[in-house]
């Protein structure tokens, strides 16, 4: 699609993002263009808003930037069931992604972490108190925040921010 384009992740990544985005109706027009740009690292194998913390991308479109942001709390603890001791306990309330580096020694992917959570791992629980989300915020053209944000309900950040993008123009006419 030349009308959308995307910068911070590898060509596999950006094919798959693309994919996503061709299967929304009709969104790019001849005269309107998206530029999606990640701010961090994204691993296809840990999409999970747990994974991060803060902002992960930014969509800039007619003179806005949207800002894709993994937030909450988090508050959870790791339990080895083998030798029944706790290997972590993290709190991040500043959406640091503090809980990704104290997790990924022990628990990889997002299927090993559904695992962890559903008690069905094998050698560790991840007991989540309070976890992440993905939302957006949005910032004019003049840097002045605008007043609402909007949860996306998606499973991992690539979905999140496809999601984010077929939502702007309702948004924007909304704002």
């Amino acid at each position: 699609m030349s009308c959308i384009k995307v910068t911070g992740i590898n060509r596999y990544q950006t094919k798959k993002v693309l994919d996503l985005i061709n299967a929304i109706p009709q969104i790019c027009t001849p005269k309107e263009s998206y530029s999606i740009a990640f701010q961090v690292p994204v691993n296809l194998y840990r999409q999970d808003s747990l994974w991060y913390g803060g902002t992960v991308a930014e969509i800039y479109y007619k003179g806005f930037t949207f800002s894709v942001e993994a937030v909450g709390d988090i508050r959870a603890y790791l339990h080895d069931i083998v030798t029944d001791t706790q290997v972590f306990d993290v709190k991040d309330r500043y959406n640091g992604g503090a809980l990704s580096g104290a997790m990924l020694p022990y628990v990889k992917s997002d299927k090993a972490l559904e695992k962890a959570l559903s008690e069905n791992h094998g050698r560790y629980q991840l007991h989540l108190e309070s976890g992440n989300w993905w939302e957006v915020f949005g910032m004019d053209n003049n840097s002045t925040w605008l007043n609402e944000t909007w949860l996306v309900y998606s499973e991992g950040i690539l979905s999140a921010v496809v999601d984010a993008l077929s939502g702007i123009d309702e948004y924007l006419h909304d704002v």
